[in-house]
């Protein structure tokens, strides 16, 4: 399949899963846009939704099995930590996992969807969280029916104090030798609706 049936395939699969979020006005934003030099300041946003549009997570811990991958997502709540603003309100992070090929909420061994959504909430006490992938989808059951690896998306909408909230995605592979690691970083792609 080529990189252009991938991409559009994505696109489909993120729309869909706006459109099941209730953020379908969102998917038109995706492609960016120019603002109109008479629109004004834009207000702040109260929510900001995130996407990875394509992660990867195969069976197996990078510490004791070989070549396989970790992919790890690091959620940080930063207000008050340098600027001596009062970190309130905190904030809560949604996590939606989905599948690469239908769109649809991840399903694990049993009838419910992994993370649809899995909830995070930060504040000056629980600054932050890590969602490990291959912890996420074994405790589920994922890996039950013996599938050996995972491709797919994750989304996360940010409400509360959305822009003290900082996200980023790590993959480390590991080769057959314990000390072959490879480390990969990700960021994440705003979602922003169009202005009005």
């Amino acid at each position: 399949m080529g990189p252009l049936r991938t991409c559009h395939r994505i696109r489909r699969g993120l729309a869909a899963a706006l459109a099941a979020l209730g953020l379908g006005g969102l998917a038109a934003g995706c492609g960016g846009g120019s603002r109109s030099a008479e629109a004004g300041p834009p207000s702040p946003p109260q929510v900001r939704t995130f996407v990875f549009p394509h992660l990867l997570e195969m069976s197996g811990s990078i510490l004791d099995t070989p070549s396989t991958f970790d992919t790890s997502i690091f959620i940080t709540y930063t207000a008050g930590l340098v600027d001596n603003v009062d970190p309130a309100p905190g904030a809560t992070v949604d996590l939606f996992l989905f599948d690469e090929f239908s769109g649809a909420p991840v399903q694990g061994s049993g009838p419910d969807a992994i993370c649809n959504p899995c909830p995070f909430l930060l504040g000056p006490q629980q600054r932050k969280a890590v969602c490990n992938l291959d912890n996420l989808l074994d405790s589920a059951g994922y890996w039950d029916s013996g599938r050996a690896a995972f491709t797919g998306f994750v989304m996360l909408v940010v409400t509360g104090d959305p822009d003290a909230v900082a996200v980023q995605a790590v993959t480390t592979r590991r080769g057959e030798a314990a000390t072959d690691l490879s480390v990969f970083v990700f960021e994440p792609q705003e979602i922003r609706a169009p202005p009005p």
